[in-house]
């Protein structure tokens, strides 16, 4: 995988642990995360950053983990979020932040670990993404 490939699924990864931060910081609840739109918006950008760098993935670096990850629903989904900012169900979004972001964090985490060896240099600090 190129660097930058890399790079991008490691920017993936750290929008995930940051939803990860956001929702044990307000709480696994899904009333919270209705009610405060602190929390909503929180997990709402991180969520479109995450879509917006997916689309940016090259096709054949996606065709590698295409078993794992579905790359078209991800990239589908800042379409998904943007129309729908202001609907007041709100139990999609708390379904895929809840339980396909976990999943989506592994297999950043397997992505990265399967390409360490592929950076000989300094220009990417890997003790940040652990």
């Amino acid at each position: 995988m190129k660097k930058t490939e890399v790079q991008r699924v490691w920017w993936i990864k750290d929008y995930c642990i940051k939803m990860q931060a956001t929702i044990n910081r307000f709480g696994n609840n899904f009333d919270n995360f209705c009610f405060d739109n602190v929390y909503y918006n929180s997990t709402l950008f991180n969520l479109i950053q995450i879509s917006e760098v997916s689309i940016k993935l090259a096709n054949e670096y996606k065709c590698l983990y295409n078993n794992f990850i579905k790359w078209k629903e991800l990239e589908e989904i800042a379409v998904k979020v943007k129309c729908d900012l202001h609907t007041e169900d709100r139990s999609l979004i708390w379904e895929i932040i809840t339980i396909q972001v976990p999943i989506l964090l592994k297999y950043c985490e397997k992505i990265i670990e399967d390409n360490k060896s592929d950076f000989v240099d300094n220009t990417i600090d890997l003790t940040k993404y652990n």
